[in-house]
């Protein structure tokens, strides 16, 4: 599992989202193979002292834009791409989301992509 954070402070700021959010996350079974990602511009040394306490190890993934983000480069596919990525070493051939793109031309640029996962059902 992967869960992406855009740009949100988080357990500095927020007792409640923590509490919610953070105790099912720490003691979950498989947390092992769960990541966190945020996408934050305040830097990546800021995120780990924030975000740090609620990531099992070194799973927190850190980037300071959506297109340098998992999210970004591998839409549809992020979790699969981490696990493959983990698994063996080799980084996955990209596929970035167009940046400044419209919804029509980003509903063009999906549509591969939705066509291969109905043929998988």
């Amino acid at each position: 599992m992967m869960l992406t954070v855009f740009g949100y402070s988080g357990p500095a700021t927020d007792a409640e989202a923590v509490k919610r959010f953070g105790e099912p996350w720490r003691t979950n079974k498989l947390r092992m193979f769960h990541h966190l990602e945020v996408i934050d511009v305040v830097g990546s040394e800021e995120v780990s002292r924030r975000w740090g306490p609620l990531a099992f190890q070194d799973h927190l993934l850190v980037a300071e834009s959506f297109e340098r983000s998992f999210l970004g480069r591998y839409p549809r596919r992020s979790c699969e791409m981490k696990r493959t990525i983990s698994s063996t070493g080799r980084m996955a051939r990209r596929n970035p989301m167009p940046v400044s793109a419209s919804f029509d031309d980003l509903d063009i640029w999906l549509a591969p992509l939705v066509g291969a996962e109905a043929e998988r059902r």
